[in-house]
């Protein structure tokens, strides 16, 4: 969740192995919507690069070094407010904490 308003207005970027998807979610009023996003193997037991970088109102996000998707939005453009990622992902095999070694997730603003 890079860019928020508050716990109603956020962006979420998800990758679901179990699902083998990337989805970019908008919450806005408490309402989450899908936005965007990529269907694509995602291997169990394997460390994973998940990035999403905001640049003003543009949006990239890329899995393993290669870009999913970008994207311009202004819902959230007087925000002003930036979140490093969570990862709720119980069962998955994946931390549900941003890995100290071994880059997992990263959260970049520009």
């Amino acid at each position: 969740m890079p860019e928020f308003k508050d716990p109603n207005n956020y962006y979420l970027l998800r990758a679901v192995p179990h699902e083998q998807r990337v989805r970019l979610y908008k919450v806005e009023n408490g309402k989450r919507t899908t936005f965007t996003g990529k269907n694509l193997a995602i291997p169990v037991d394997t460390w994973h690069e998940l990035k999403f970088v905001v640049s003003g109102n543009a949006f990239t996000a890329s899995f393993n070094g290669a870009e999913l998707f970008t994207f311009k939005d202004d819902t959230f453009k007087d925000a002003g407010r930036r979140s490093a990622p969570s990862l709720d992902l119980p069962g998955s095999g994946w931390s549900q904490e941003p890995a100290s070694n071994g880059l997992l997730a990263e959260a970049v603003t520009r």
